[in-house]
């Protein structure tokens, strides 16, 4: 009969699915198999959630010791203690222990445990322990824990509920987040204050760094007026598509590095990562604009003239009809100067 300290198994477990019950806490299906096979590993997938997710992976168990590979950054000291109450003090702080910041330490996933306790200073407990519960359908995917207190630095205190918990599920989260790793110290790029959401966080953090990627890209050594000022080679086919018109819209080739930045943050896509491509002659950018000015998609063109790509706004396709007629456009006009 397998033993835990002095009480049996067979009585230790019911005990601990009576506690289950409750304190509201399911029992995966995965432990309830493990109780017969492997009660050692059932009680540590029980007692620790990152464990199961290791069995679920073929991995052992590793319950009674953290290898440095998986010790979630800044949860050292608190791992090492025996008690939910105890982890919550050391990683949180005294002051901001509560039962229902307790329960979230014992049932959390590890990984959103340690960004909770790195941002722990810049939101109400409140905050913390409603993205914890939320994180047991969503466990963060990423480790950019410094990331996090960074960006929620920068936002207006009334904001930063909303990016904590919506860190789990927004789509853009992840990219806004590895942007916001890069940036060293303080998060003051521009827009970022003011973001409302995820989105609009990461259409300021891709606006800047296309401006630091065509900077660092191009000229290093040289001021940022004059990064943008680099002249792009206007090549025979650049030449021949620039001006052709497509009913009421206009193909216009790129001629500097700084129009091509602009057009990546009106468009809110990665064009502005191309300037350097072009500048060097390895490609020819284009922007189609309509009757109003108003640029409508973009176009990388090889430097023979061979459409390699059509975006929309947002990177989103145009109009099946209309690539159709500006794709047969560029290409008669590419063969001429060819």
């Amino acid at each position: 009969m397998a033993m835990h300290g002095d009480v049996p198994w067979e009585h230790l477990w019911p005990a601990l699915r009576r506690l289950a019950a409750r304190t509201g806490f399911t029992v995966s299906p995965l432990v309830e198999t493990l109780t017969e096979s492997d009660p050692a590993a059932a009680l540590a997938a029980l007692m620790f959630p990152h464990v199961e997710q290791r069995i679920l992976n073929g991995l052992p168990p590793e319950s009674a010791r953290f290898t440095h590979g998986h010790r979630p950054y800044g949860l050292t000291a608190a791992l090492r203690e025996e008690t939910a109450v105890a982890f919550a003090t050391v990683a949180f702080g005294k002051n901001r222990v509560r039962r229902d910041l307790v329960r979230e330490c014992a049932v959390a996933p590890l990984s959103a445990l340690a960004v909770a306790a790195h941002v722990k200073t810049t939101v109400p407990v409140d905050h913390l322990v409603e993205y914890l519960r939320a994180s047991h359908d969503a466990a963060p995917s990423t480790e950019r824990y410094r990331a996090m207190r960074s960006v929620l630095l920068a936002v207006p205190a009334t904001r930063r509920r909303r990016f904590l918990v919506e860190s789990l599920t927004s789509p853009d989260a992840r990219d806004s987040l590895v942007l916001a790793g890069d940036v060293a110290g303080p998060l003051t790029t521009p827009g970022v204050d003011t973001a409302r959401n995820w989105s609009g966080l990461h259409d300021a953090l891709t606006a800047e760094f296309n401006l630091r990627y065509a900077r660092n890209e191009l000229e290093r050594e040289q001021s940022h007026r004059e990064a943008m000022a680099k002249p792009i080679p206007q090549t025979p086919v650049a030449a021949s598509v620039h001006g052709v018109r497509v009913g009421p819209h206009t193909v216009n080739a790129a001629h500097t590095v700084g129009e091509v930045i602009g057009w990546g943050q009106y468009m809110h896509n990665c064009i502005g990562s191309y300037a350097y491509r072009a500048a060097r002659g390895d490609c020819i950018l284009l922007a189609v604009t309509d009757d109003e000015q108003k640029i409508v998609a973009n176009i990388e063109l090889t430097p023979a003239g061979e459409l390699a790509e059509i975006n929309g706004r947002f990177n989103k396709p145009i109009a099946r009809n209309l690539e159709g007629r500006i794709a047969a456009a560029i290409r008669a006009a590419a063969k001429q100067a060819a």
